[in-house]
C-alpha cells in the first residue's frame, strides 16, 4: 500500500484534496455488489499521519483496484506518480492473471524495471524490500508458473479464522487446545453435511413469475430458443461450483483482435427452465480503454442472448461491477487474461464464424484443431501430468484437460461441415457466394506490411542512445520509450494507413525495430518486449479516432454487433445543485506568522501616504484569522484592531473575497443604464384609468382633444394651471413643515385632481 498511501498524502500535500475530503470520499463511495464483500475500511487522518492504511489484503487490493475511480476527477493532477501507480497495476494485471504467456515475460521484466526506477527516483524514502523482490517476479513464473497458484492468500485467510477466533474465546490459558478443539467440533459439523460432498445450487431471493411479466424481447428471445413457457423461477443471486451469479453482473465471454480487448455481457436474468439455470444476457461494446482510470468503456447493445452457466466463466471465473463516471460506463478488470486450451475447445460455432468468415479457412481451423487436442491427449495420457514447455512455439499456455470431449464443446468437424452442406435452397447459396465475394474484396483491400520493412529516421538524441547502446534509457514508461513509439505509429497510421494491424504485422514491426536499435532478431526477450509496447500504443491511440475516423467506427460496428444506445439513468432524482459560488475559509496554520501579518498590516495602514497594493496583498493575507475574528468579538473591538476596515477600497475588497461580488465594477456598469432610465423632467409616473387625467409634458400652448373639437381654449389653459397649483405645489409643504401650528390639510394627488374637476365648469371638462 505504499502507492496508495503516496497517492493520498500527495493529494493533501499539493492542496488538491484535504484530508477530511478524502475521508469523506471514500466513506461515501459506493462499490459494486461484487466488490462489497471486500469494501475497504475507511481511511481516517490519523492513519495517513502515521503511514499505515487498516484493511485485509483482499480489501486493501480493491482500494487499489479502485482508486482512479475514487479520484477520477483529480488523479490526472498527479503527473508524477501517476506513471508509478500505472507500471505498478500493469505488473499485478501479470502477475494475478490464472494463466500467463511466457511471451508475457520480458515485457513484465521490462516493467519491473521501470518501476523500481521510479520509485528510486519519485520515491526514496518510500523504498522497502518488496520494491526490490518485485523485481525477481518474471524469474519465478518461468520456474514455477502462475503466482495464484503458489500465493499466500488461502494461508492468511485460514489465519484470520484461527485469529478472529482467538478474540472471541477471551480463553488465554491453552490457547492451542482451544483453537484445535473449536476447529474439529466445527469441521465435523461441515462433514456431517450432504453439500459437503456434493456441489448443489444455492439460490437468494427465488420467486416464481409469468411470462407476461418479462419483457417483449426476452419473450421473443425465449420463444426462439423453444424455452417458451407460462411461468418461470428467478433468483437474484445463484452460486454454482462455488462461483456467484449476481444479476445485473459483467462477465468476459470471448477476446478479439491482436490486444486481445474482451467482450463483455450484462446478466440481465437468472431463469430456472426444466430443472436447469439459463442466463439471459445482454451483450455490451468495448468502446475504449482509459489507461488512467484502467478500465474499458462500454456501451449497451440491444442484443440479448441465452446462455449456460459455463459459458460466462470460461475467461474470467467471476463477475465484475459497472461504474458510472462522465456520463459513461466503465468496467474495472483486475488481471489480464488469456485463451487456454481448455477454452479454445469449448469455442461455439457462432465465435467461430465470426473469426474465420470463409468456409475455407474455419474447415482448417478445426481441422487443426482437432489434430492438436488428439495429439496432447495422448501425450498426457502416456506421461505425467507436467507442465509443457516448449520454446519453439510461439504461444505457449496451452492447458488441455482430459474431458475435453464434454457436452460443453462444439461440434467436430464433419458434423459441422454435414450443417453447413445441408443448406440446398438456391437463396442460401447466393447469399453463401455473396459472403464469400465480399470478404474477397475485404482481403484485397487489406494492407499488409513487407516482410523488409524499415523506421523512419530517428531523432538525434534517439540516435545517440543507440549509438552508445544505453538501452536501460530506453526502458518501458521511459520518454524514449515513448517517443519511439510515437515515430512508429505515426508512420504505420499516416503513411501506410494501418490502423489495425494482425498479429503478422505487429511481428514485421517489431523486428523493424529491433534492427534499428541493432538487437538481433531472434532475441524473443526483446521480440515480445516491444510486441507488447506497440499493442498497448496501439489500443490507446485509437480511442479518440471513435467520432472522426471511419474505419475506427466502421470496425467498432462490426465487431460491436450493433448500434449502442445511451446508458440507463437512474430513476432517482438528486438535488439540484446550487449555483451561488462559496468562499472557502482554510485552516490557520500558526498563529504567530499571523500576529506578524497583522502588525504588518497595521504598520502599513499608518505610513502616510498610503500603499494601497501592498495594504490589499496584507488584508488578503489575513482574511482567515479577520473572519474568525469578527465572528467572536463585537464591532467596536473589530474596529479597533484592524483600522483598515474604515477604507471603502478593502471593504469592497472582503465583499469580493466573501461573495465574489465586485461592487465598484458592478456600479460602474449598471449606474449608466440607471441613468438613462431616469424621467429628465420633475413629474410623477402615474398610470391612466377610466375618467381620470394623466400627466403629460404636453406644451401648454397645445390643446388637448378629447374625442369631440373644442373651442374653448383658455378654459383648457387653466386646466394645466389648476393641476400644477394643487398637484406639485411643494412651497404649502415645506411652510407647514416649519410651521407645525399651522400645518395644514394635505390631500393626495387623486383627490387634488377630483378636486380640480369640481372647481372647473362642466363644459371644459375633459371626456
Amino acid at each position: 500500500m505504499i502507492i496508495v498511501q503516496s497517492i493520498l498524502k500527495e493529494l493533501s500535500a499539493r492542496r488538491i484534496l484535504t484530508y477530511a475530503q478524502i475521508e469523506a470520499r471514500l466513506e461515501a463511495f459506493e462499490y459494486g455488489q461484487n466488490d462489497q464483500s471486500n469494501k475497504p475500511p475507511t481511511v481516517r487522518p490519523k492513519h495517513l499521519t502515521n503511514n499505515h492504511i487498516p484493511g485485509s489484503a483482499s480489501q486493501k487490493l480493491l482500494l487499489f483496484q479502485m482508486l482512479p475511480i475514487i479520484f477520477h476527477d483529480v488523479i490526472n493532477r498527479l503527473i508524477d506518480l501517476l506513471p508509478i501507480y500505472t507500471c505498478l497495476r500493469e505488473i499485478v494485471s501479470i502477475v494475478f492473471a490464472t494463466r500467463i504467456r511466457k511471451s508475457w515475460l520480458p515485457y513484465l521484466t521490462s516493467v519491473t524495471i521501470s518501476f523500481h526506477s521510479l520509485m528510486i527516483d519519485k520515491l526514496p524514502d518510500n523504498i522497502t524490500a518488496k520494491v526490490h523482490f518485485i523485481t525477481h517476479y518474471p524469474e519465478l513464473i518461468k520456474r514455477n508458473g502462475p503466482p495464484r497458484n503458489y500465493w499466500c492468500q488461502r494461508f492468511e485467510g485460514k489465519h484470520l479464522y484461527f485469529k478472529k477466533l482467538a478474540i472471541r474465546s477471551s480463553n488465554f490459558k491453552n490457547v492451542s487446545f482451544t483453537l484445535a478443539k473449536r476447529h474439529q467440533l466445527r469441521l465435523g459439523l461441515l462433514l456431517s453435511y450432504e453439500t459437503f460432498y456434493h456441489l448443489i445450487d444455492q439460490t437468494i431471493s427465488t420467486k416464481s413469475i409469468k411470462s407476461s411479466q418479462l419483457p417483449i424481447d426476452i419473450k421473443l428471445l425465449l420463444v426462439q430458443n423453444h424455452l417458451d413457457s407460462l411461468t418461470y423461477i428467478e433468483c437474484q443471486t445463484l452460486i454454482h461450483n462455488h462461483v456467484k451469479y449476481i444479476k445485473n453482473s459483467v462477465f468476459i465471454i470471448a477476446l478479439h483482435h491482436g490486444e486481445e480487448i474482451p467482450e463483455f455481457v450484462l446478466l440481465r436474468y437468472i431463469l430456472k427452465l426444466t430443472d436447469t439455470w439459463k442466463l439471459i444476457v445482454q451483450h455490451l461494446e468495448t468502446s475504449s480503454f482509459d489507461q488512467t482510470l484502467w478500465s474499458y468503456e462500454i456501451t449497451y447493445l440491444e442484443k440479448f442472448s441465452v446462455m449456460n452457466l459455463d459459458e460466462c466463466v470460461n475467461i474470467l471465473p467471476h463477475g465484475l461491477d459497472v461504474y458510472f463516471l462522465k456520463k459513461s460506463s466503465f468496467v474495472n478488470v483486475l488481471t489480464q487474461e488469456e485463451i487456454d486450451g481448455h477454452l479454445l475447445q469449448k469455442l461455439r460455432f457462432e465465435e467461430i464464424k465470426s473469426l474465420f468468415p470463409k468456409l475455407k479457412q474455419r474447415t482448417i481451423f478445426l481441422d487443426e484443431r482437432e489434430k492438436l487436442s488428439y495429439k496432447l491427449c495422448s501425450e498426457k495420457i502416456q506421461s505425467n501430468p507436467t507442465p509443457i514447455d516448449d520454446d519453439d512455439q510461439e504461444e505457449q499456455s496451452l492447458f488441455v484437460d482430459e474431458n475435453m470431449k464434454s457436452s460443453d464443446s462444439i461440434p467436430f468437424v464433419d458434423e459441422v461441415v454435414i450443417e453447413n452442406t445441408e443448406v440446398s435452397s438456391s437463396n442460401s447459396s447466393n447469399n453463401h457466394s455473396d459472403d464469400e465475394e465480399n470478404d474477397d474484396q475485404l482481403i484485397e483491400k487489406e494492407i499488409k506490411l513487407q516482410e523488409d520493412y524499415e523506421l523512419p529516421p530517428f531523432p538525434t538524441d534517439l540516435k545517440f542512445v543507440i549509438d552508445q547502446k544505453d538501452f536501460t534509457k530506453l526502458a518501458a514508461h521511459s520518454n524514449l520509450r515513448r517517443v519511439l513509439l510515437n515515430l512508429v505509429y505515426d508512420d504505420i497510421a499516416n503513411k501506410h494507413h494501418l490502423l489495425y494491424p494482425k498479429s503478422q504485422d505487429y511481428i514485421v514491426i517489431t523486428k523493424a525495430i529491433l534492427r534499428s536499435l541493432n538487437i538481433p532478431v531472434d532475441n524473443k526477450d526483446a521480440l515480445n518486449e516491444y510486441r507488447e509496447s506497440i499493442k498497448q500504443k496501439f489500443k490507446n491511440e485509437r480511442k479518440p479516432l471513435q467520432k472522426i475516423n471511419a474505419q475506427v467506427q466502421r470496425n467498432k460496428n462490426k465487431f460491436g454487433k450493433g448500434p449502442g444506445r445511451p446508458v440507463k439513468k437512474t430513476d432517482l432524482v438528486s438535488a439540484e445543485r446550487k449555483n451561488e459560488k462559496l468562499m472557502f475559509i482554510g485552516q490557520l496554520d500558526d498563529e504567530q506568522d499571523m500576529f506578524k501579518l497583522n502588525q504588518m498590516l497595521k504598520d502599513e495602514f499608518n505610513k502616510k501616504p498610503v500603499n494601497m497594493e501592498a495594504l490589499t496583498y496584507f488584508w488578503k493575507k489575513t482574511f482567515t484569522y479577520r473572519r474568525l475574528f469578527t465572528r467572536n468579538n463585537v464591532i467596536k473591538e473589530v474596529l479597533l484592531e484592524y483600522p483598515a476596515y474604515s477604507l471603502t477600497s478593502l471593504v469592497f475588497e472582503e465583499v469580493r473575497m466573501t461573495t465574489d461580488t465586485d461592487i465598484e465594477r458592478n456600479v460602474q456598469l449598471l449606474l449608466p443604464m440607471l441613468f438613462e432610465k431616469l424621467p429628465d423632467n420633475s413629474m410623477f409616473i402615474s398610470v391612466a384609468k377610466e375618467n381620470t387625467y394623466t400627466v403629460s409634458n404636453t406644451p401648454k400652448d397645445e390643446f388637448i382633444s378629447s374625442g369631440k373639437q373644442s373651442t374653448a381654449a383658455p378654459s383648457d389653459l387653466n386646466i394645466f394651471q389648476t393641476i400644477e397649483k394643487s398637484s406639485f405645489d411643494t412651497e404649502a409643504t415645506i411652510i407647514s413643515t416649519q410651521h407645525p401650528s399651522k400645518r395644514k390639510k394635505t390631500t393626495s394627488n387623486n383627490e387634488a385632481t377630483t378636486l380640480s374637476r369640481r372647481r372647473q365648469p362642466k363644459r371644459s371638462r375633459l371626456s
